[in-house]
């Protein structure tokens, strides 16, 4: 397998990573509205524990702070998760 090669490879690779990343992604347009609301417990629900501590911290430095803070990070952490799922069913296949 010439160099090539792999980069042809690696670059369907990605190209498929980032096709079945948009089929994973379970976020709504009204994610950001609901990170808004509940902050730290949206994240803490659906297993954002990393996200749920920024909010938290965040909101200790600075009270409220998380609040505002939460709706920037609650779509990068759906779409984290589904290049997540993406990249190991491309790894089953």
């Amino acid at each position: 397998m010439t160099a090539q090669d792999i980069i042809v490879a690696d670059t369907r690779r990605q190209a498929q990573i980032e096709k079945l990343t948009e089929h994973y992604r379970e976020d709504t347009p009204s994610t950001p509205f609901w990170a808004l609301l509940f902050g730290a417990l949206y994240f803490a629900r659906w297993g954002f524990w990393g996200r749920a501590f920024i909010v938290i911290a965040a909101s200790l430095v600075i009270p409220f702070s998380g609040l505002v803070l939460a709706p920037f990070i609650a779509r990068g952490g759906w779409k984290d998760r589904a290049k997540k799922q993406a990249e190991r069913a491309v790894a089953l296949s």
